[in-house]
């Protein structure tokens, strides 16, 4: 009996490591609309991983989605990009990389030049972009 405990013991312990190793499965990346208009995401692409929701979503003013990162690849920088376009035809452009690194996923913000300002906060396992 002491052998079966002992067998699922390491059993969830090497699916708890082999988890870890890559700590960008599962990052979220929250964007927030602060403005006043509706945004419609145009492109979102992840190289190196899947991201979750994907293709076309509507983002209301005053509202936020969440996209989740899955099936995210050890061994490389995973760059990202998500467009967002208004009715008027506004645009913004977050762009940043992903890598796993050790135990933590580091977040890189590419983001620049756009119609509206973006902001980004980093906590432990998300990053928030905020759009005025």
């Amino acid at each position: 009996m002491n052998a079966i405990k002992l067998a699922c013991f390491a059993f969830l312990c090497s699916s708890s490591l082999a988890q870890a190793a890559v700590p960008c499965d599962a990052f979220q990346i929250i964007v927030k609309n602060q403005s006043s208009d509706n945004l419609l995401s145009t492109n979102i692409h992840l190289n190196g991983a899947a991201i979750e929701p994907n293709g076309i979503q509507g983002l209301d003013s005053k509202s936020s989605q969440i996209f989740t990162v899955r099936k995210s690849q050890s061994d490389v920088t995973m760059t990202g990009d998500m467009v967002f376009r208004s009715i008027t035809l506004k645009k913004v452009t977050i762009k940043f990389n992903l890598t796993n690194y050790g135990l933590i996923c580091m977040h890189n913000d590419k983001t620049s030049g756009n119609d509206y300002s973006v902001e980004h906060n980093r906590s432990l396992n998300s990053v928030e972009y905020i759009i005025h």
